[in-house]
């Protein structure tokens, strides 16, 4: 009786799937644990060793004044850059769409440019400007140059997200609303806007992380201003436990927010499969109906012939 090894690649071939996502959730359900974990009396740095259960970091995490003005801060930032990123994307890609092609894609070009090149040149690129234009008027960094250096390398990614999805737009809604005596205005409004709708809030969406998020271009020119992605990466004396805690909440509402979108989108499917099912059973009974109908008729006028 030979016995086989075992097999390695019929394992992975099974099973490489949940090792990937593994590998990559556990250390994110680890933070949760540790946010539950009383921290170290040293520095309120975070606690690896599991000991008690407790749920103070949360109840104290908002009296922590480095932790709320640093999150105020950010949140100020976002709520700028973002509106004004995608309308300005909004209206970048109606006119690269209304134009010529060749204007489209150096449009697009530069967009793809704009994200490729790394976050320590744009930055140091912005604060040269600074330098020579914001600075000599005697103002210095803070909150508008952060909005602005965050504008100028977000907007990039509103207009990749944005133009695919105009560029499917039907020309034949274009035309219906020129004959029913819309103004370009109008049309832009009452048509271009509701159809833009997905890809606007799925670009707000980026646009926010990216705001939220960034560190190196923020770090460069934000003077004074403390926002919380610089807070986090300039922790030189070990990871607070309110960083924990933060990371766990956003978390949370991450996976919230994807649950109840799938259960959503899990429910319009059921309901169209069981009015699709319905459809089809509607179908087969007038078929049937008609079938039964058709061969008593033919009965009748055989019975008449004979």
């Amino acid at each position: 009786m030979n016995k086989k090894g075992f097999n390695w690649k019929s394992f992975f071939s099974k099973w490489y799937i949940l090792i990937i996502l593994a590998l990559i959730y556990i250390p994110l359900i680890f933070i949760i644990f540790l946010s539950f974990n009383q921290g170290s009396p040293i520095k309120g740095n975070v606690n690896t060793k599991f000991g008690h259960w407790t749920d103070v970091n949360y109840l104290t995490l908002f009296y922590n004044t480095a932790f709320t003005h640093s999150l105020v801060a950010s949140l100020i930032v976002a709520s700028i850059v973002v509106p004004i990123s995608v309308i300005l994307a909004v209206m970048v890609c109606f006119g690269m769409w209304s134009n010529w092609k060749g204007y489209s894609k150096l449009v697009l070009g530069l967009s793809n440019i704009s994200i490729a090149i790394p976050s320590v040149i744009n930055g140091i690129a912005l604060v040269i400007l600074f330098s020579f234009t914001w600075i000599p008027m005697g103002f210095g960094y803070g909150y508008l140059t952060i909005i602005f250096a965050q504008i100028s390398f977000a907007t990039p990614y509103a207009i990749v997200f944005i133009y695919p999805k105009l560029q499917k737009f039907d020309m034949n809604l274009l035309l219906a609303s020129q004959d029913l005596g819309y103004t370009r205005i109008q049309t832009f409004w009452k048509i271009i806007i509701p159809y833009l709708l997905p890809s606007i809030f799925l670009s707000s969406a980026i646009v926010f992380t990216q705001s939220f998020d960034d560190y190196v271009i923020t770090s460069l020119v934000e003077g004074k201003v403390s926002v919380i992605a610089v807070n986090l990466y300039t922790m030189n004396k070990g990871i607070q436990v309110w960083a924990v805690t933060f990371g766990a909440i956003v978390m949370f509402i991450t996976f919230a927010i994807i649950i109840i979108k799938t259960s959503i989108t899990a429910g319009k499917e059921t309901i169209k499969k069981k009015k699709d099912k319905k459809l089809v059973m509607q179908k087969m009974h007038t078929i049937t109906m008609n079938k039964i109908k058709f061969n008593h008729n033919k009965h009748r006028k055989e019975n008449r012939n004979a």
